[in-house]
């Protein structure tokens, strides 16, 4: 999967211009959808006969954009569970959606062929439109930063509220298994 950050109105306008002359399926839900809008869900209804449920699958935006394109605009936004859901699923080409009735759980997985192009002001109070000069500090200009970085990694596949060990240059020349242990040639 390939993920491109689109920021900038005059890029983000160009980029849906030309995706709309494609011709193909073009969803771009708001970063306030839930991660089942997103996703899809199974619903439980009642059938004719009130002691049995049957389960209907409503489709999601990733199923809705099969064959085109899912574009997320504003990533920076986007609940982190959400991006997460998206990038897994278009990492893996499906989608598993799960519902739990009174007597079961069913499970159903959903194809997902869709193109995804996430777009984001490059700072958090969008002076980047050009109509105003922008008025952020340096400390928010960073935690914009690090929230578009944590929304990438999300729709990688990867989780970024996981601790990562920082590396350490010793540790990797370890040798025979135990951490920091150099071999000198002995």
């Amino acid at each position: 999967m390939t993920a491109r950050l689109i920021t900038g109105p005059a890029a983000q306008r160009e980029a849906i211009t030309q995706l709309r002359a494609a011709g193909r399926s073009f969803r771009v839900p708001h970063h306030s959808c839930s991660t089942r809008t997103i996703v899809g869900a199974l619903l439980s209804r009642t059938t004719d006969n009130a002691r049995e449920q049957d389960l209907v699958l409503q489709p999601g935006e990733l199923t809705l954009a099969t064959g085109g394109v899912l574009m997320l605009t504003d990533v920076a936004e986007w609940s982190i569970d959400t991006l997460l859901a998206v990038g897994l699923a278009v990492k893996h080409g499906r989608a598993v959606v799960v519902a739990r009735t009174s007597k079961n759980v069913a499970r159903l997985e959903v194809p997902v062929m869709c193109d995804l192009v996430a777009t984001s002001p490059s700072c958090p109070c969008n002076a980047s439109a050009g109509t105003w000069s922008c008025s952020c500090t340096t400390p928010m200009k960073a935690r914009w930063s690090k929230r578009i970085e944590d929304a990438m990694l999300a729709l990688s596949g990867v989780d970024p509220r996981l601790e990562r060990e920082p590396y350490d240059p010793a540790e990797a020349r370890g040798y025979g298994g135990r951490p920091g242990r150099v071999h000198t040639g002995d």
